[in-house]
């Protein structure tokens, strides 16, 4: 039904995907830093994508899109082994539309995910994790942006 296909540049970095639906091709990314020219394909997205490291092997990654003449950015900021600490998207005039931030404990899980929509300094909604002393996952509560309990799902294993 569908399928996705990749091509790679010599260097193993992504150069394009494309995504089949019923045969169809419904969407391509190209990823590619140059600007120049136009794309055929009013469904194809053009994306750059730049890393910046800190002394302390964190890392920045921003990523543009444009797609229909309209340049939006995310910027992705991770710590050194991969942890995704904030998400901020844009839009086209440079505006911030969504940012989510994400808390760890000294084990490294997730115990905390806070959204952020447009320049707003309350989190729409939060969403907190607890886990067992084996680090299991046992629990997760959405919070609405006033503090209500939204959901809670609980995890039991065997």
């Amino acid at each position: 039904i569908f399928r996705y296909e990749y091509e790679y540049y010599d260097n193993g970095s992504r150069k394009s995907s494309r995504y089949f639906h019923k045969g169809k091709m419904k969407h391509a990314w190209v990823f590619d830093c140059d600007w120049k020219g136009e794309l055929d394909n009013t469904k194809t997205v053009k994306i750059c994508k730049n890393r910046t490291y800190e002394a302390d092997s964190s890392f920045t990654e921003i990523f543009e899109n444009n797609f229909k003449g309209k340049v939006s950015k995310t910027i992705v900021k991770s710590t050194a082994d991969g942890r995704v600490l904030e998400n901020s998207m844009y839009d086209a005039k440079g505006n911030l539309k969504l940012k989510t931030v994400y808390q760890y404990n000294v084990a490294n899980k997730l115990v905390k995910y806070l959204v952020y929509k447009n320049n707003s300094n309350q989190p729409q909604s939060i969403e907190l994790f607890e886990y067992d002393h084996d680090a299991s996952l046992i629990a997760s509560i959405r919070l609405d942006r006033n503090g209500d309990v939204k959901s809670r799902k609980e995890f039991a294993y065997n």
